[in-house]
């Protein structure tokens, strides 16, 4: 067992290096973050949450304290948002692999989203806890986060949700759920149907992935992170040899991948290191608390800004300042 263990990291470390997506400036040489000077921040305490809930076995929405509803409650939850909170901006958090709902509410994740962003948050949940990559699985939760869009395309026809701030949220694995939906997406989503869409750690292949990327015409801010270091990814899909978007981005050794036109791409490889999820509980780092902070709330973060971010493909590639 310990000798299988053994090979399979080997295996993952090899395929990261050989990958035809393998990081790499054009010149060969990683260019180097400058300092980030934006005001320091103090670090939120992760809140973890004891949860004994099922793992789910078909899209569900979860919301604070720990509510599981059916996919058709999406139109119910947010009015009652807006009832409660007018203008509290809203997360749809679309997770990645793992026992779920319980892992987001034991590793805190959804209360941190809420304390650190000042956000309500409302869980996608699919079945991925079946295997080592749930690909199918993710790809088949599709649909019903589309059944989730059309429903918010309702709300935003309404009176009702004038000046709400809604940013979609896709984590690792995450990705190919939004990858499902829009195989079959024939673009009759409003523009303005979320204020942003954040594809973070994406577990997706860079392989093509502009195809699918330039099919969200329902926002104007398209942000897509990722970060070379990152050990969840080095053996993600293992076996199928192609490097995965959250962990190479844009930049490849050898023949680059096309990127999305309407996608900004933010590498934060040198500002967290090794982290998967650094969208929450970020060490109190002023550069990514803001990336987030701005893109959680709807907004667009000023990358001509060069306290927070340094440049290295105009309006397109930047990489976050640590």
């Amino acid at each position: 067992m310990i000798r299988q263990s053994a090979i399979c990291i080997f295996l993952a470390f090899v395929l990261a290096i050989l990958s035809p997506g393998y990081l790499w400036s054009d010149d060969g040489k990683r260019p180097q973050v400058g300092k980030c000077e934006l005001p320091n921040r103090v670090p939120s305490l992760v809140v973890e949450t004891p949860s004994t809930l099922p793992d789910t076995t078909s899209p569900q929405l979860m919301i604070l304290p720990g509510t599981v509803r059916p996919v058709g409650d999406f139109r119910d939850i947010v009015l009652a948002f807006i009832q409660s909170a007018p203008a509290k901006p809203i997360v749809l958090y679309v997770h990645g692999r793992g026992d779920e709902p319980s892992k987001s509410l034991k590793d805190g994740i959804l209360q941190s989203v809420a304390d650190e962003y000042k956000a309500n948050q409302i869980l996608f949940t699919w079945a991925s806890s079946k295997g080592a990559f749930p690909e199918s699985e993710a790809r088949d939760a599709g649909p019903s986060l589309g059944n989730v869009f059309n429903q918010l395309k309702d709300i935003r026809s309404s009176e009702k949700s004038k000046g709400l701030k809604v940013t979609l949220l896709t984590h690792s694995m995450g990705s190919i759920v939004l990858e499902g939906f829009l195989k079959d997406y024939t673009g009759d989503l409003p523009a303005g149907l979320f204020d942003s869409v954040v594809i973070s750690s994406s577990a997706s292949t860079v392989d093509n992935h502009a195809a699918w990327v330039e099919k969200i015409n329902f926002s104007p801010n398209v942000l897509i992170t990722y970060g070379h270091e990152d050990p969840l990814l080095t053996g993600a899909g293992i076996g199928i040899g192609t490097a995965r978007l959250g962990k190479h981005g844009t930049r490849q050794h050898g023949d680059k991948e096309r990127v999305a036109v309407n996608a900004v791409y933010a590498d934060f490889s040198q500002a967290v290191g090794s982290d998967h999820r650094y969208f929450v509980s970020n060490g109190g780092q002023a550069c990514v608390y803001y990336f987030f902070n701005e893109s959680l709330n709807g907004r667009r973060p000023d990358f001509s800004n060069q306290k927070f971010a340094t440049e290295v493909t105009p309006k397109k590639d930047y990489l976050i300042n640590k």
